[in-house]
């Protein structure tokens, strides 16, 4: 396996995102990408086996490299994690569209997805916000909510670009799980 600057990885994850969330996963190919990232198919081949694994790998990327807030509430600490860590998140609409689309279809990006991304090595921010809360004996350890923390997260990424005409902000995600998420947890939004 070659080695790559982190650089040229974050253009060659960037195109590969930016053709899914344009094309659709199914209609990417290596060679689109490799024309896209201006890069040959054997330099993504000898860096990724297969299609899936260099956008599980890109997805993954997503993730913003900041530690996790502590404002010493949930609410807080969620407050500042959208909006300043993952507000780029927001924005990607599109392409979480056209992942959830593709791994509905692929069981193989799903398994990968969900192995990559979906076990207990790789919890997401919102997950280890709320460990840490039921830590400090904010949350319950069993809210009935806890289960559809990502569901509930993830719902206005997904529809807000197909149910909105403007984009989703930061202030519009942190009222929208002011008035979901918090209360579903048993908490107050103030």
């Amino acid at each position: 396996m070659t080695r790559l600057s982190p650089e040229r990885l974050d253009e060659i994850f960037r195109a590969t995102l930016e053709l899914v969330a344009t094309r659709g996963f199914s209609s990417t190919t290596m060679d689109a990408i490799a024309e896209h990232a201006h890069c040959s198919k054997a330099t993504l081949y000898r860096q990724w086996e297969t299609k899936v694994g260099l956008v599980v790998e890109a997805m993954e990327q997503l993730k913003p490299d900041v530690p996790l807030p502590d404002t010493g509430t949930f609410r807080g600490d969620l407050h500042a994690l959208v909006s300043g860590g993952i507000e780029h998140v927001l924005d990607s609409g599109q392409l979480i569209i056209a992942i959830l689309h593709a791994a509905s279809q692929d069981p193989e990006l799903r398994q990968a997805l969900h192995a990559r991304m979906g076990s207990d090595e790789h919890r997401g921010e919102v997950e280890q916000l709320v460990d840490r809360a039921v830590a400090r004996g904010e949350i319950q350890p069993d809210a009935a909510a806890l289960p559809y923390l990502p569901l509930v997260f993830l719902a206005p990424m997904v529809l807000q670009p197909l149910l909105a005409d403007e984009k989703l902000t930061a202030t519009v995600m942190n009222d929208y799980l002011d008035a979901t998420l918090i209360p579903l947890l048993g908490l107050r939004a103030d």
